[in-house]
């Protein structure tokens, strides 16, 4: 496979020299020779990534090139219409650097030459999430490490922040690696929506994305990510969380495009905080998606809900893996994890794992899976017709339906944007919907 390097000089050539601080240079280097070590991470016995379609993501060319120039930021619109906005071309922020009394935004670039100076606790914690090594993809973000978001969130953020990724379409195919890191202060509260683009024309796109959150006491997050990438493209989306006591988090995934494509979200609650994590994949052709989830509950009375579905056509095919931790020390707990996979196509197919692991002794605690053709619904879609509804129009109102309720933790202005991209994904899939047998 070209594209992956064998050499440290084959990835940091074209890099500057950086006047880090020595325990950062240690750890970055760590950093490097762990991804160096992990040349062989496509294996499919890689813990944890056993269902990832490793080998076809090996037949794609990526090249992890120079970027060229960015985009003029006029092309990229806000979905929200929001003032707060940030477009990420080529991996390069713009602005480079946003400052108000409630935001705080830089660049990894920005921040490891020096140009912004950030408070030591959030130093630290950014240097000890940089060391400790979770999986091989952590690694490769971290080995390109000059790329990617360092946000902070002071106070309430009246208005939503929203960041769009897009890639030069004069580049070869490339890989984009990120690191972000999201940092909300003790009561903050923040709405944040990130958008995955694929090229205009169509050149494959390797997406490798790592955000850590930190969400202070009593702040409040609501986070969504879609994938408007290409078929051609592998999208591979990692979320790392922590939510501290009393705090409350939204996380959304919307996988949409991409031909492969993994989200992958991990939480750490303390006493008393509340998270509520989803998803929605919309498959045809024979896209795959894979959606893996781990919470793991450390603290008294705290409450997490998971919610996935799919609606998968012709022969796509999704994987659910959903990890439910309550501690010892976690009494009186509270949670709930539900995987719902609707299959509209003969080829298409859905693996759901849902597992809990309770050592507490006062929990709630629920956890199911459902995998069906959607053929077993034929009364709804006959109740319609015989209101004089078409069978088309009759499943476009199915679907709708059972969309509705994994939007219901999001706020109206993220939900409105969400069901017009899923409505256009569904117009555009219309062939797929006419070769059903209702």
């Amino acid at each position: 496979m070209i594209g992956f390097p064998k050499t440290l000089t084959d990835f940091s050539k074209d890099k500057q020299n950086f006047p880090l601080q020595k325990k950062w240079q240690i750890c970055f280097e760590k950093q490097r020779q762990s991804y160096l070590s992990h040349q062989d991470f496509f294996s499919k016995k890689t813990e944890g990534w056993r269902y990832f379609p490793f080998q076809k993501v090996m037949k794609k060319d990526f090249v992890f090139g120079k970027t060229n120039p960015p985009l003029v930021k006029e092309e990229i619109f806000p979905c929200l219409s929001a003032s707060l906005f940030i477009s990420v071309q080529n991996g390069t922020p713009f602005p480079l650097f946003k400052k108000t009394k409630d935001l705080f935004v830089c660049s990894w670039e920005n921040f490891l030459l020096g140009e912004v100076e950030l408070e030591p606790k959030i130093k630290e914690k950014i240097l000890f999430t940089l060391q400790k090594q979770r999986n091989p993809f952590c690694s490769l973000s971290n080995a390109f490490y000059t790329k990617g978001l360092i946000v902070i969130i002071k106070k309430n953020l009246k208005e939503p922040l929203e960041i769009h990724y897009t890639q030069s379409d004069t580049n070869e195919q490339q890989g984009l690696n990120l690191r972000n890191f999201i940092f909300l202060e003790e009561k903050a509260s923040a709405q944040i929506l990130e958008v995955f683009h694929g090229r205009r024309e169509r050149k494959p796109i390797f997406f490798n994305i790592q955000t850590d959150c930190f969400i202070d006491k009593g702040a409040k997050l609501e986070h969504s990510r879609v994938d408007k990438a290409s078929d051609q493209d592998v999208f591979i989306n990692q979320l790392f969380s922590h939510l501290s006591q009393t705090a409350q988090a939204c996380f959304f995934s919307l996988s949409l495009d991409s031909g492969i494509s993994r989200y992958h979200s991990e939480l750490e609650q303390e006493e008393k905080s509340v998270s509520e994590i989803r998803g929605l994949s919309l498959l045809e052709g024979d896209k795959y998606a894979d959606h893996k989830v781990a919470v793991f509950h450390k603290g008294i009375e705290g409450i997490s809900r998971q919610l996935y579905k799919s609606f998968l056509f012709d022969s796509a095919k999704q994987v659910f893996q959903g990890f439910i931790s309550i501690e010892k020390q976690a009494q009186r707990s509270d949670t709930n994890q539900l995987s719902k996979n609707f299959l509209f196509g003969k080829g298409a197919f859905a693996v759901a794992f849902p597992e809990l692991d309770i050592t507490a002794d006062d929990v709630q605690a629920t956890h199911g899976a459902t995998v069906s053709p959607f053929t077993k619904n034929k009364d709804l879609i006959f109740y319609l017709q015989s209101r004089g509804i078409d069978s088309h129009q009759a499943l476009h109102l199915v679907l709708s339906s059972l969309v509705e309720e994994v939007f219901a933790c999001l706020q109206s202005n993220t939900q409105s944007v969400l069901k017009l991209l899923v409505k256009q994904k569904l117009d555009s899939i219309k062939n797929s919907i006419k070769g059903i047998s209702l």
